[in-house]
């Protein structure tokens, strides 16, 4: 019976043992684990700044020629409005604006 006993303790003293090793390769596979989600967060996160970064620069550097083509537009609408008041009233091409009696005017022309 004494000899059974001993080679029990002597079992669970050895099951004992691998399962400390076995847990310890676990806890080293746990903190890997965690070494690469807290570089996968941080990797994701200077990525979607590089994206922020790199989206506001195209707007800087594309804001001047984006206002140009807006100012185009606007032009462009003011010219076919101005065209088509004239295709709704064709006799305002033939009148003579009247020149208003400014300083300029007194100037190049002294006589009334």
């Amino acid at each position: 019976m004494d000899q059974d006993l001993t080679t029990m303790i002597k079992e669970n003293n050895r099951l004992l043992h691998e399962l400390v090793e076995r847990e310890q390769e676990n806890q080293k596979k746990i903190d890997r684990v965690h070494s690469i989600i807290r570089g996968d967060f941080i990797a994701k996160i200077v990525y979607r700044v590089i994206i922020i970064l790199v989206t506001l620069g195209a707007f800087v550097a594309l804001r001047p020629y984006v206002q140009s083509m807006y100012e185009s537009y606007t032009n462009l609408v003011s010219q076919v409005n101005s065209t088509s008041s004239l295709l709704n009233n064709p006799q305002a091409i033939f009148e003579i604006d009247k020149v208003e009696k400014n300083s300029l005017w007194k100037t190049l022309l002294p006589f009334d």
